[in-house]
């Protein structure tokens, strides 16, 4: 059984650079989300750093509104359980031990990992039809759905508390 305490918190915040004026698009939601549950959860991770290219401030103005109401609405549904926008910071590390860092993630901006949401919802293919809702696919953001493994997480854990 899985046990979620708590709220969740999930910021949006978008900035771009349009004519030299900086037009930053945010907002903080909360939710109270207390749920003992056997129900999975599936991860959305969406695709697609550069969805913006070529919008006005307004045009993402408008396609911000339309990612909050939608997840406003997953979360009062009970859905959506976390979720956080990523930047293009970071680093890719691989090799034994570590042993390589790249400056990253650089694959091409299409494919980078923008944000996830954190569904929990009853099968798969609800998970996809809520994937379908994304604001941002008509901009060229794509979304993968993939299933929690809590079994794996559940014997890493145990693990971790034997060490």
């Amino acid at each position: 059984m899985h046990f979620s305490e708590g709220k969740v918190v999930v910021t949006f915040l978008h900035k771009k650079e349009t004519n030299g004026l900086l037009c930053v698009v945010g907002i903080r939601k909360k939710a109270n989300m207390t749920t003992p549950t056997t129900t999975p959860e599936y991860m959305l991770l969406f695709r697609g750093m550069d969805w913006d290219r070529g919008l006005s401030p307004e045009e993402i103005q408008n396609v911000m509104s339309r990612w909050i109401a939608w997840f406003d609405r997953l979360t009062e549904q009970g859905k959506a359980r976390a979720g956080q926008p990523l930047t293009d910071k970071g680093k890719v590390i691989s090799g034994k031990k570590g042993q390589t860092v790249l400056d990253g993630p650089f694959a091409e901006s299409k494919e980078t990992v923008a944000g996830y949401i954190l569904l929990q919802v009853d099968n798969l293919d609800e998970a996809v039809e809520i994937a379908k809702e994304c604001p941002g696919l008509d901009y060229g953001i794509s979304v993968e759905v993939r299933l929690v493994d809590h079994l794996r997480a559940s014997l890493f854990s145990i693990n971790m508390v034997r060490k």
